[in-house]
């Protein structure tokens, strides 16, 4: 009884668009490919995934000696998946006769979102056309591609935290959108404002804060100073050890999601290296060494919880700035 169970909602297209699930698998490709700076190319996407293949319309046309190959052209579709029987490749052909790039760019995205959605093959209904299915099966599907697409091109859990992105030409020059698309994109932002569409939060949603830090202080021109390798003399005990990227990353979720002010305040600036569970981090005032160290257990929460670390034991040294070296002849 429960495998004829979990086949029917296996089959069953739902009666309205999952859209928290369609920005969640959005999200998680993000982070599975380490984005971390728009505009997205969503073609870099489509090579990393290895079974979607992307095909322009007029060569599919030119080497297969059909005039109008997947009814494009009847249809007045900007593109079509389809995937391999047999296999589980997916084809993905798009109308490169549309003139706007931008358009195309959003075509591909929603295209990639029908296949990491299930769209083709965890239904009844294998083929996106209107012969197989209903107009409401329809449009719930490709709602929640679009969905997937703007998370794709506009994430709006980093577009939420740049504050000056907020009309239709923001998001076409940031994002690389068509004026059409930046429209859903504003849409997508009201509702994630409102809280009307994001009842929860999504757990990718810290890793893309993590990937995307950098970019979002770049953006909002927000200076994180900051210790370097080239400022301090460091013991060579720690010559295998490497800068830890995402340190900055931790310092803000240290001050703004765990609240622990004073802990920011004494790891403000400082530098961490890391070898696999070892972490050394170099602070800049002497006195807090022992503050740090104490408090170990609080950066490991967060490095665990927001910064998928897998740091298990964290050292503080006080900072050794380099000394200048003499110009010649002075």
């Amino acid at each position: 009884m429960s495998w004829l169970w979990i086949m029917q909602r296996r089959i069953q297209i739902p009666d309205y668009p999952r859209y928290a699930y369609a920005r969640q698998r959005a999200y998680r490709l993000l982070c599975e490919l380490e984005i971390d700076r728009l505009p997205v190319d969503p073609w870099k996407v489509a090579e990393s995934l290895p079974n979607v293949h992307i095909c322009k319309w007029t060569v599919l046309r030119d080497n297969c000696g059909d005039d109008d190959p997947l009814f494009i052209d009847k249809e007045g579709a900007d593109a079509k998946t389809q995937h391999l029987r047999g296999q589980a490749d997916y084809l993905v052909v798009y109308d490169d006769r549309v003139e706007t790039y931008q358009r195309i760019r959003w075509t591909i995205a929603h295209e990639i979102g029908h296949i990491v959605l299930g769209h083709l093959t965890s239904f009844d209904a294998t083929a996106l056309c209107r012969g197989t299915l209903t107009e409401a099966e329809y449009k719930v599907l490709e709602r929640e591609a679009d969905t997937f697409a703007v998370n794709l091109l506009a994430p709006m859990t980093i577009i939420n935290r740049l504050p000056s992105i907020q009309t239709k030409t923001d998001f076409m020059e940031l994002c690389d959108l068509s004026g059409e698309a930046s429209d859903n994109c504003i849409e997508e932002l009201q509702l994630l404002k409102s809280g009307k569409k994001l009842p929860f939060p999504i757990k990718e949603e810290d890793v893309l804060h993590r990937l995307f830090f950098r970019f979002i202080n770049e953006f909002n021109r927000t200076e994180v100073p900051s210790l370097s390798c080239d400022d301090l003399e460091i013991d060579e005990a720690f010559d295998d050890y490497i800068e830890c990227d995402y340190w900055d990353f931790t310092l803000m979720a240290i001050r703004k999601w765990k609240l622990e002010k004073e802990l920011y305040a004494a790891l403000e600036g400082s530098l961490a290296l890391y070898d696999c569970e070892d972490m050394v981090v170099f602070v800049k005032d002497a006195g807090m060494v022992d503050f740090v160290a104490k408090n170990e257990g609080i950066i490991l929460e967060t490095l665990q919880k927001y910064s998928d670390s897998c740091v298990k034991r964290i050292s503080a040294y006080a900072a050794k700035l380099r000394t200048p070296k003499p110009h010649n002849g002075k």
